[in-house]
């Protein structure tokens, strides 16, 4: 899903550049990046699936000829399967021709794959713009393991606030030893 960032939408490419400007920084930035914007990505990331899906581990099957293959398995017809982890599939770009995502000429996601949900527990919450589009100001979304009510791996990812879903990696630190409670 590509991002709604209305200078994208209106010709100006992902990166949101006129003249060598960012029309982002000299205009209107109020639904832009607050995370990861230190490059020349503003837009976020629009997906509202991959933040509970990274936070859950999840990975993508991609297929596609062994001449874009990064290493990958042989799947026959010139064909190889790649497993890659959703958190590095989503990319920011540095330049106009970069995309959003880890995506080669050729290739296309044939699976999502999740690992077994034992002993997770998981939430995900998300705050809506309600006026017009119906699209989050922010979300997140956890996944927790646990061991006799004591926290021993956390994942807290959180979308639309970075031009990738935000894996907050000190803030899932700090849950880890913690007692889960209400």
């Amino acid at each position: 899903q590509l991002p709604h960032c209305w200078y994208f939408r209106n010709g100006y490419g992902l990166l949101a550049h006129q003249d060598g400007a960012s029309l982002v920084e000299q205009g209107d930035n109020r639904y832009h990046a607050i995370f990861g914007n230190s490059g020349p990505a503003k837009f976020v990331s629009s997906s509202r699936f991959a933040p509970s899906m990274i936070a859950f581990s999840a990975k993508v099957r991609v297929v596609g000829p062994a001449s874009q293959s990064n290493g990958g398995t042989e799947v026959g017809n010139g064909l190889v399967e790649e497993f890659i982890p959703l958190e590095y599939f989503y990319q920011t770009p540095k330049t106009d021709t970069q995309g959003i995502h880890a995506l080669k000429p050729g290739q296309l996601i044939t699976h999502l794959w999740l690992p077994k949900a034992t002993d997770i527990q998981s939430g995900a919450y998300e705050v809506l713009e309600m006026n017009s589009l119906d699209q989050p100001q922010a979300s997140a979304a956890v996944s927790l393991k646990q061991r006799s009510g004591i926290i021993t791996e956390a994942r807290i990812v959180l979308g639309h606030v970075a031009p990738t879903p935000w894996i907050a990696q000190e803030a899932s630190r700090l849950l880890i030893g913690q007692r889960l409670t209400e």
